[in-house]
């Protein structure tokens, strides 16, 4: 098995990513999917007009050698990262906060400038953080668009967004409902104050902080829920956080998939819980937050499945 024509990537980083092996059985099939996953892995470098051909030449009964045949073509660049529907931040305060950037002189060093659309979802979230954590909470994205000129091989990414109203926070409150523990200890933990700007930041952390104190006085189950009600004439918006009994479930396993950047220690060091601990959702949702500060990867999702017990 050999690949012809491939500069970019080397021959034992694409040998790496193909099912079809020197000694292994010939399947149409197999180099089909061969080819798609060498595609992909070219337009991860921003290469999306590469084209992959096979040579499949008989070399003894039963035996075969295969060659993958590769146009690299020009990178795809990024020539205008625009937004519409912006009013409080302009597009160069907006295009710092996402990660795909526009091509410039020094691209080739960070590879920012490659349009990959799940790279592009990723941006949107960085979106909706930026804005809820500065006050705007029902801010969201309408769309997000890439275009290609294939005269230049170039894309144009226009983000669509709605900022809404900006908001304070209202009156601040914790409720408990279950014995034993006492809401009125817990409102010191709470991170914002009656007219401060509504940050969802602040919400996530007292969620955090309540549930690790509640946890610490031996209610590992205890479920942290906020809920907020939005008064549209002062722009404010109330929080109460719910301390409740959740469901009794404890952590069998933790499985880590896709990481090819880092050791896995590094990953589950940022969890508060261990195989074999009570299930706490808000402290999978903190892990989440910090898996995705680490700047490894580009998305991070957690999912939970029941198990026998």
């Amino acid at each position: 098995v050999v690949f012809n024509g491939n500069r970019k990537i080397k021959d034992d980083k694409l040998q790496a990513i193909v099912r079809s092996r020197s000694l292994g059985p010939y399947s149409e099939a197999t180099v089909e999917g061969d080819i798609q996953s060498i595609k992909d892995a070219y337009a991860a470098t921003g290469r999306s007009d590469i084209t992959v051909t096979t040579q499949v030449v008989p070399i003894a009964e039963g035996r075969v050698n295969l060659a993958f045949v590769i146009d690299e073509g020009k990178k795809t660049k990024i020539r205008n990262i625009n937004f519409v529907g912006n009013n409080a931040y302009g597009d160069g305060r907006l295009q710092s906060v996402i990660a795909t950037k526009e091509s410039g002189w020094f691209s080739f060093l960070t590879r920012k400038d490659v349009y990959n659309e799940d790279k592009l979802r990723a941006d949107e979230e960085l979106l909706r953080q930026f804005y809820f954590n500065r006050g705007y909470a029902d801010f969201r994205v309408v769309s997000s668009d890439a275009v290609l000129d294939e005269a230049t091989n170039e894309y144009t990414v226009t983000i669509t967004v709605e900022e809404g109203e900006r908001y304070d926070f209202g009156a601040v409150n914790v409720e408990s409902t279950v014995d034993g523990v006492d809401a009125n200890e817990l409102k010191g933990l709470v991170e914002s104050s009656e007219g401060s700007l509504y940050r969802a930041k602040d919400v996530q952390n007292t969620m955090s902080a309540i549930s690790k104190r509640v946890a610490a006085q031996g209610y590992p189950f205890a479920r942290v829920t906020p809920r907020g009600n939005r008064d549209f004439g002062s722009r404010t918006i109330a929080v109460d956080y719910l301390v409740d009994q959740g469901e009794r479930a404890y952590v069998e396993r933790i499985e880590i998939r896709g990481n090819t950047r880092t050791r896995d220690y590094v990953i589950r060091r940022e969890f508060d819980m261990s195989e074999g601990d009570a299930f706490n959702q808000e402290m999978i949702a903190s892990a989440k937050r910090r898996l995705e500060a680490l700047g490894y990867f580009s998305t991070v999702n957690i999912s939970t499945q029941q198990r026998s017990e």
